[in-house]
C-alpha cells in the first residue's frame, strides 16, 4: 500500500486504489507469467508469500472496524478474491465485468 501512495482515510479509497494499480493491463503480462507458473505442479506459493500480501493489508481491514483475527481472516479473503479477478482479467473475461465485480466486492464494506 505504502507504494500506492495513497493519502485517504477512507478504507474504501485504498482498496479501490489497489485494485486499479493491480487491475492495470500493464500488469498481465507478469499475471499471466505468474498464473502459468502456479499451474506447474512443482511450483506452489508459501503460505509466508500469501501471508506477506495479508500483512499489508491487515491496517486497512483494522481501520473498517475487524478485530485482529478478523482482520487477517478478511486479508486472505481479498487476496483470494483479487487473485480470482485478476486471473479473469488475464484469462480473457469482459473487463467491465470483472471491474464491476470488484466494485461489488468492495462494497460490501460500507
Amino acid at each position: 500500500m505504502t507504494a500506492l501512495r495513497v493519502r485517504s482515510p477512507d478504507p474504501r479509497a485504498v482498496m479501490n486504489a489497489m485494485w486499479k494499480h493491480l487491475a492495470a493491463p500493464e500488469m498481465w503480462p507478469l499475471y499471466r507469467v505468474g498464473f502459468a507458473l502456479q499451474l506447474r505442479d512443482d511450483v506452489s506459493t508459501p503460505d509466508e508469500e500469501r501471508a506477506a500480501w495479508a500483512e499489508v493489508l491487515i491496517p486497512v481491514l483494522r481501520d473498517l472496524g475487524f478485530t485482529p483475527a478478523h482482520a487477517r481472516d478478511e486479508a486472505l479473503l481479498w487476496v483470494a478474491t483479487c487473485r480470482g479477478l485478476l486471473w479473469e482479467l488475464v484469462t480473457g473475461a469482459d473487463e467491465k465485468s470483472v471491474h464491476r465485480a470488484a466494485r461489488r466486492f468492495f462494497a460490501h464494506y460500507r
